[in-house]
């Protein structure tokens, strides 16, 4: 075994290299700098924090009771957990995994992607690109602790299974096929479906299904599945009730009912052109001509599969009548793999044979220009926005008090001690910082505005809250720091300048 390990080290090693070079910035440098984002993020944080400090490692709790608003399975957070009790209560433990679930794909992807192309630089072309496309590397992706880098990998895991078994038959194929379905379930339960029918469709159009139907490992293997209702029912026992929200929130209540504003059907479409991939989606579409007319019959079936996949998840998300910009994630990996087996056809399918240079070294060098044309020029552009510091001062403009708190959090936790943070509407997205703070020995008490009372000093970056306060308050203003402000709570009403 540890010769063989080395052999793979010795045959790929500056490969693996390159690799996590090409990764690093897009995906883990400054990961823990921007404060934690609204909503998802920082509810799966304290469903994380209570994981790590109570137990209750298969069911989520919120504020010491069970979560009925995410009701989605537990994996990620379990991951979460496990990294916030090696790392401690930071934003980078509690992003670790969707890092190393974007790395993951990243390997995955490429060693796929390898064997079909004569050109190894254009994997490395197809990296870099999904490593630019804003919805792959912005929010709530492969940046933020949320749920949907792990889901992108574990649903791109097994359609490289299955694919893998079209190919060659092998049934061990199979059992990651059901295995990857499963963990990708168990990380964000029915999206993790999202892209069945669509390899339901490849399977068919390989004439496959029968031979599918027919194997006895892939009734076996599917058995893996029941681990699904057993949970369901396991957590409904735990905590009564649970199923009624997912028949509520999951099955059925997203997709029919909708949770986001009135979204047109091409809003995905929209979002890709205009700002997640730009003219590399236009090049895909006569890109289709040349890769399924390939003179390479695997080719032809792997390009088959990604256009299958990237075309079906997006008829289910058509239909949807919840449209979030987030839920076209795991697209991204087949557009890259698009890109690579588009270049590859251009250079040595043999209809283009007679311009494309025949010595390696001109290869090589007409496989760079190529590149640094195309897919490197809006790598660079993302990765400068990250390393540059602009990514954090976006965060910042729009989570000032966020940031704010997340500064004392980290350098100074008794500099607010015997200030009064007021909690309004959907607070706990701060509510952390304010944790935070006092777990390192501060004294900063949270309150819901209707207990503020007279003598309290506040510090927030509402002006809501402010405006509220000032109808049964006189607001004297002490201190300002950007968009956050302190203020001592007094008899009257209005607000002093």
């Amino acid at each position: 075994m540890i010769q063989r390990i080395l052999k793979g080290v010795k045959r790929y090693g500056w490969e693996v290299l390159a690799l996590i070079l090409l990764s690093y910035v897009p995906v883990f440098h400054n990961l823990g700098r921007l404060p934690l984002r609204i909503w998802d993020e920082t509810r799966q944080a304290f469903n994380a924090l209570e994981m790590a400090e109570h137990g209750h490692w298969l069911a989520l709790y919120f504020e010491g009771q069970p979560d009925f608003w995410n009701v989605k399975t537990p994996l990620m957070v379990i991951l979460q957990a496990l990294s916030v009790k090696a790392f401690g209560w930071t934003e980078f433990a509690l992003r670790l995994p969707s890092g190393l679930a974007a790395l993951a794909t990243v390997f995955l992807l490429y060693f796929w992607m390898r064997p079909y192309l004569k050109q190894r630089l254009f994997a490395f072309g197809a990296i870099a690109l999904l490593l630019s496309f804003k919805g792959y590397v912005d929010f709530h992706s492969i940046r933020t602790g949320d749920m949907d880098s792990l889901l992108t990998f574990f649903m791109l895991a097994y359609s490289y299974c299955l694919f893998r078994w079209v190919e060659n038959g092998n049934s061990r194929n199979l059992l990651g096929f059901f295995l990857f379905l499963f963990l990708a379930f168990f990380t964000k339960s029915i999206a993790a479906m999202l892209l069945l029918p669509a390899l339901l469709l490849y399977v068919l159009l390989n004439r496959k299904l029968g031979e599918l139907l027919k194997t006895r490992t892939f009734w076996l293997y599917s058995l893996i599945l029941l681990l699904i209702p057993a949970y369901y029912i396991y957590r409904d026992q735990v905590n009564p009730g649970y199923w009624a929200s997912v028949l509520k929130e999951e099955l059925g209540g997203r997709y029919i009912d909708g949770k986001s504003d009135n979204r047109s059907i091409w809003y995905y479409l929209h979002q890709q052109l205009t700002r997640d991939m730009g003219y590399y989606l236009l090049m895909l579409i006569p890109g289709a001509l040349l890769i399924l007319h390939s003179d390479s019959a695997p080719k032809r079936r792997l390009g088959m599969l990604a256009y299958v996949c990237i075309l079906g998840h997006q008829a289910v998300l058509m239909g949807s009548s919840t449209k979030f910009g987030w839920y076209d994630m795991p697209e991204f990996p087949f557009y890259a793999l698009l890109f690579a087996l588009l270049m590859d056809a251009l250079f040595y399918d043999q209809s283009f044979r007679n311009w494309s240079p025949t010595a390696k070294w001109k290869e090589t060098v007409f496989a760079l220009l190529i590149l640094i044309l195309t897919a490197l020029p809006l790598y660079m552009v993302r990765a400068e926005e990250i390393a540059s510091g602009r990514e954090l001062e976006n965060g910042n403009d729009y989570y000032g008090m966020s940031a704010f708190l997340q500064r004392h959090a980290r350098n100074n936790p008794h500099g607010l001690d015997g200030l009064v943070f007021p909690q309004e509407g959907y607070h706990w997205w701060q509510t952390y910082y304010v944790r935070r703070i006092n777990r390192a020995g501060g004294n900063l008490v949270a309150k819901p505005m209707e207990e503020i009372e007279v003598g309290d000093r506040i510090v927030t970056g509402s002006q809501y809250v402010v405006g509220e306060l000032e109808k049964k308050f006189f607001m004297k203003r002490l201190e300002v720091e950007g968009s956050v402000e302190v203020y001592e709570v007094r008899q009257g009403n209005g607000r002093s300048n």
